[in-house]
């Protein structure tokens, strides 16, 4: 049973601020002339204003004798009392009686009769139809209250209408869905709960209780097979588009906490709703527990492949770094001026020795860039052909200077036309060897 404490049904503090004390109860002009006309002496002026403005921070009048001492004194010093008069016989007056009547004209409001408990009602079993917390029910059923412009009643009153709809709302649903699944469907559930294991000597509804181990490698099987088991035990109609999701998962877990022989007791239609909930939030949960694993292999996976990859890249960075500069020391031979037989003989005296350091100086403006000789020798180990690493050899290839022109075809580097294609040849001899 909720507390007035877990809802928004209003109650005065035992000891409010100063700032509230201003906001909230210092009478208005208006105010104040209703009390002169409706009120014969300070004391009867007193307990008017104290009754207005209490009902309108709680929307129900309370006894004079239950508003906190620091509000009457607050409003009587207003006033310019300087002695807070004594009203005892004032609850049980007519003069309160005749004043709860002005106060209602005032503010327009409406007593709670036939009309407001219909508006209760009303509000009560709409809540009810998407929402299970007794709180959050009260909740509705006041604001909708307080929209029609209805005192509130006391809160026994709204916690009995709301547990009364409520219990109307969840027959009509237990009514739904046990039409919908059908007798077949009834019979399997009645074994289920009936059916004695040869073994563990528990129902079949114990076990569907129990919840799945925990989603690890090592349990996949378990899982996998009772997730079998769950699919074929669901209902044969999707319980999502009977119920709202609150309700089922609320309804699941009542089923969870109930054993065989009070499900066994409770009426059929109840019985079979709440047994079809849960094994629909068992399947759902196997599921769930079954992604969660698939996601986890998944990123173990990645993992492992990353760290092979890493360890793959380190292990050929040496050899992949040698080659590289075997490519350059042979490029930096073969721009040195002369004929063919000169660049060859001087690529077989500079290849792996510091010769090649000289060429530097001999050779032409032409000087491919690291990255640029990455390219090619990537290219020759892809398997790539002559043709092709010679094209990407001659787009490589460009002057430094000033008269740096881009590759195209028939002009590159100072040399033979046919440069690009005997550095690439070159550059596979290199790779091969």
């Amino acid at each position: 049973m909720p507390t007035v404490h877990e809802t928004v049904y209003p109650r005065l503090k035992s000891a409010p601020s100063r700032r509230e004390l201003v906001d909230l109860y210092t009478p208005t002009e208006g105010e104040l002339e209703v009390a002169e006309r409706s009120s014969k002496g300070e004391p009867a002026r007193l307990a008017f204003l104290v009754l207005l403005k209490t009902f309108q921070r709680l929307g129900y009048f309370i006894a004079l004798r239950e508003v906190p001492r620091g509000i009457v004194e607050f409003i009587a010093h207003d006033r310019g009392m300087l002695i807070v008069p004594e009203a005892t016989e004032y609850d049980d007056s007519g003069t309160r009686r005749r004043h709860v009547k002005i106060i209602r004209q005032y503010l327009r409001v409406k007593s709670f009769d036939e009309t407001g408990q219909l508006v209760l009602s009303t509000a009560v079993r709409l809540a009810a139809e998407r929402m299970e917390d007794l709180a959050d029910i009260i909740n509705v059923a006041i604001e909708e209250l307080v929209r029609e412009s209805f005192e509130l009643p006391g809160f026994s009153t709204l916690h009995k209408e709301a547990k009364r709809g409520r219990a109307e709302v969840n027959r009509t649903l237990y009514r739904r869905v046990s039409d919908a699944i059908g007798t077949d469907y009834q019979s399997r559930m009645d074994l289920l709960l009936a059916e004695l294991d040869s073994e563990s000597r528990k129902t079949r509804w114990d076990a569907l209780k129990q919840d799945a181990k925990s989603p690890t490698l090592t349990h996949v099987r378990d899982l996998l097979e009772r997730q079998r088991w769950l699919a074929l035990e669901r209902s044969p109609v999707a319980l999502s588009t009977l119920l709202p999701e609150v309700k089922l998962r609320q309804f699941a877990l009542e089923a969870k906490s109930l054993d065989a022989a009070r499900m066994l007791e409770m009426a059929p239609q109840k019985r079979y709703t709440l047994a079809a909930a849960l094994i629909d939030l068992q399947n759902a949960r196997v599921l769930d527990d079954l992604a969660e694993m698939f996601i986890k292999r998944m990123m173990r996976t990645h993992r492992h492949g990353r760290e092979a990859l890493a360890m793959d890249r380190l292990k050929h960075q040496e050899r992949t770094d040698g080659l590289i500069h075997r490519l350059h020391e042979v490029l930096l031979a073969w721009s040195v001026e002369g004929n063919v037989e000169e660049r060859l003989a001087a690529n077989r005296r500079c290849a792996g020795t510091r010769q090649c350091r000289a060429a530097r100086a001999m050779r032409g403006p032409c000087c491919p860039s690291r990255q640029q000789l990455l390219s090619i020798s990537l290219a020759f180990l892809s398997g790539a052909s002559i043709d092709a690493v010679s094209h990407l050899a001659g787009a490589s290839i460009s002057f430094n200077d000033t008269r740096s022109v881009p590759w195209n075809g028939a002009h590159s580097c100072p040399g033979p036309r046919g440069q690009p294609r005997r550095v690439a040849f070159l550059a596979g001899i290199i790779v091969q060897s």
